[in-house]
């Protein structure tokens, strides 16, 4: 059997109004679909804590996901176009791919970062409701 996947992905951030420029000047951020390797290391660990009265009796527990975002857009390996940002010593700096996302100042990168974290995990998601479909179905 030979499978068909979309495995190549563009996303067209809102941030910033981006979405309402003109193509040209749009920033585009492009990835591959993860490995199912990736998709594990990445995704979104439990911790669980339990409460207690004093007498020490259960009363409820508390469950977070955790997500680390720099991880999961380091997993997702982004390739930026179109961003850039002047330093202080007025140099043109390019935004190309995590780590210099990562790098540029938290202003010029704090809101893509978060973005870009809120669609991987979306995408993420969508990956393991197809895999719990697909599980459900048999």
């Amino acid at each position: 059997m030979n499978f068909s996947a979309d495995l190549k992905k563009t996303y067209i951030p809102k941030f910033n109004g981006n979405r309402d420029l003109d193509i040209s000047e749009q920033v585009v951020e492009e990835h591959d679909a993860l490995s199912a390797v990736s998709l594990r290391t990445v995704k979104p660990k439990r911790d669980v804590s339990y409460k207690y009265s004093e007498g020490g009796q259960y009363t409820g527990m508390e469950m977070k996901l955790i997500s680390d975002d720099f991880a999961l857009i380091a997993a997702f390996a982004p390739r930026i176009k179109n961003f850039t940002y002047t330093d202080r010593e007025g140099k043109t700096r390019k935004i190309t791919n995590a780590q210099t996302l990562f790098e540029a100042p938290a202003p010029v990168s704090g809101k893509l970062i978060k973005e870009l974290a809120e669609e991987y995990r979306s995408e993420c998601r969508e990956v393991e409701d197809t895999d719990n479909d697909e599980k459900n179905s048999e």
